[in-house]
């Protein structure tokens, strides 16, 4: 018997600690003892303590491309699209898998030798996400030349369909996770109008562009380098004559916000063109300057304008100046990105 009542009363000391006090219970005084384990809150008090934590990450969308990321009143973290927010050059980022967009593509190209000259091209663009860091875009264009009096080309005033395009990119890294962030784009495309001349041709071309870029300053400052190489064969109809030909060239991009869904900035692009679709015989060079500016309408449409003029450049064989034989005086660009 005694042996079971030193038991009984480890037992007791064991589920109540030595921690009791004594307090008053109406005429009585009751023992009363903490819980060696206190119970957890009820999950409508939990959910209410997690909808107040400073930690409590909240995520908002501000238009196409620009996304938001706020982390309670504990620090703010902030992510920008890049993949058209850089004009004529392109950025290394992919939209999440599952993504679509539209994109409606507008480009001009102004002033020759002499004369009158202005072409247009104006794309349209599906594109979507099928997984992870790879996109893909299918396109179609339309072509418009106005052309008056320019030596070697003949007067045209024309707008007809043009040709296809399909756009595949590929990101290598991630600049959320990387020192900067880097993609490859191929652009395979078939046309039937030569976008100088106007003439009509059965063309089909290759461009390569291999596309970085990085934050350098939080919030403040995306820069983008991008390395390119194109090639075409073009035959023409009149003649069923063949010509091969190579644009090479690098372009570099600045963009820092002016307001919450305003960008502005501008660009530099140095361009050579070559006979032979592998750079084999060097025709002329040309460098661009120009602004930029990027505007987030809502959560689905963004806009773009880039243009740039020819400050520099020179043919083959001639003197330091303008190339404007191979390339335009100004071109422009204006660019409507849907997303849904």
């Amino acid at each position: 018997m005694l042996r079971q009542l030193v038991a009984v009363a480890v037992v007791v000391c064991f589920v109540f600690p030595a921690s009791a006090r004594e307090e008053p219970f109406g005429e009585e005084t009751v023992e009363v003892r903490d819980w060696r384990k206190p119970p957890r809150a009820s999950a409508a008090h939990q959910h209410h303590r997690r909808g107040h934590s400073h930690g409590a990450a909240q995520k908002h969308e501000h238009g196409a491309g620009h996304v938001h990321e706020h982390a309670g009143h504990g620090g703010h973290q902030h992510r920008i699209e890049t993949e058209h927010l850089f004009g004529f050059t392109v950025g290394s980022d992919i939209d999440k898998p599952g993504v679509k967009h539209i994109i409606s593509d507008l480009s001009g190209r102004f002033g020759k030798q002499g004369g009158s000259y202005a072409a247009f091209s104006q794309r349209f663009e599906y594109a979507f996400t099928p997984w992870r860091d790879f996109h893909v875009g299918l396109g179609a264009s339309v072509a418009a030349h106005r052309i008056s009096g320019v030596p070697g080309l003949d007067d045209r005033r024309q707008m007809q369909s043009d040709g296809l395009s399909l756009e595949l990119r590929q990101r290598l890294l991630d600049r959320a996770h990387a020192l900067f962030g880097l993609t490859l784009v191929a652009e395979p495309r078939w046309a039937r109008v030569e976008e100088t001349s106007g003439a009509r041709v059965e063309k089909n071309a290759l461009e390569l562009t291999l596309a970085a870029d990085k934050e350098l300053i939080k919030d403040r400052l995306f820069a983008a380098l991008n390395l390119f190489y194109e090639s075409e064969w073009v035959r023409l109809k009149s003649s069923g004559e063949m010509e091969r030909e190579s644009t090479a060239g690098i372009a570099l991009a600045g963009m820092t916000p002016i307001a919450s869904s305003v960008f502005v900035g501008g660009e530099a692009r140095y361009l050579r063109k070559y006979e032979g679709a592998a750079l084999n015989t060097f025709a002329g060079e040309a460098l661009y300057l120009g602004p930029i500016i990027y505007v987030s309408m809502n959560h689905s449409l963004a806009l773009v304008a880039a243009y740039s003029t020819q400050v520099a450049g020179r043919p083959a064989g001639g003197s330091v100046g303008l190339d404007l034989d191979h390339f335009e005086r100004h071109v422009a660009k204006f660019k409507a990105v849907f997303h849904f």
